[in-house]
């Protein structure tokens, strides 16, 4: 009885170490672009929320645990309308040839455009840089999720004056991200600050 005890239990841990053996782990952007997964990305009516849903499929016969990179950009199939940053920075568990679907975070990447309507279609496009990355991490930490995190994401994306980013419920912590947004681009802090009425109205210009 024993041994058999024994046994069942040598047999459990080799299970457990073959699954973890088994699933393979990895970035979405290196899985996209080692042909591992593919996706479908579409909008909802909001940019600075829940703002795109990508189901992810695994290619594979092998279970993948895919980290959603930070920073990563897609863009509208119509190019009225505004590209998106996302935000989300989650890990996606996808058993072998099988799909998830996840809402992302987002931001506008393209302060000129629309804001985008319920399922529109969405392309991968590429990953945002360093300093992007940088400044959605704060953006992160201090929960941002808001004009001011937004009005951020446009200094780098489209080029924005510093004085837009300022969050009245949080001037300190507006003055850290501005500092920050100064030091990454060389742009003089404001000596004040402007605020602006962004319009979110599915298919109306965001400003």
């Amino acid at each position: 009885m024993k041994f058999i005890r024994g046994s069942f239990v040598i047999y459990l841990l080799c299970c457990a170490l073959f699954s973890q053996a088994a699933t393979q782990r990895t970035g979405l952007k290196k899985a996209l672009e080692q042909g591992l997964v593919s996706l479908v990305a579409k909008s909802h009516e909001r940019y600075n929320g829940k703002g795109l849903s990508i189901t992810i499929h695994n290619k594979t016969r092998q279970a993948l645990q895919v980290t959603i990179d930070p920073a990563l950009i897609f863009r509208s199939m119509d190019t009225a309308f505004q590209h998106l940053v996302i935000m989300d920075h989650v890990v996606v568990a996808l058993p072998a040839q099988g799909d998830r679907e996840v809402p992302l975070q987002t931001f506008c990447a393209k302060s000129y455009a629309h804001a985008p309507a319920t399922a529109l279609p969405y392309a991968y496009a590429r990953q945002g840089d360093s300093n992007m990355i940088r400044v959605l991490q704060f953006i992160e930490q201090y929960h941002l999720f808001n004009d001011a995190g937004q009005q951020a994401v446009w200094v780098l994306t489209n080029h924005h004056s510093l004085d837009a980013v300022y969050d009245p419920e949080q001037p300190a912590v507006s003055a850290k991200l501005v500092a920050l947004l100064s030091k990454l681009t060389g742009q003089p802090a404001p000596d004040y600050y402007r605020t602006y009425k962004l319009d979110t109205m599915a298919g109306a210009p965001v400003l």
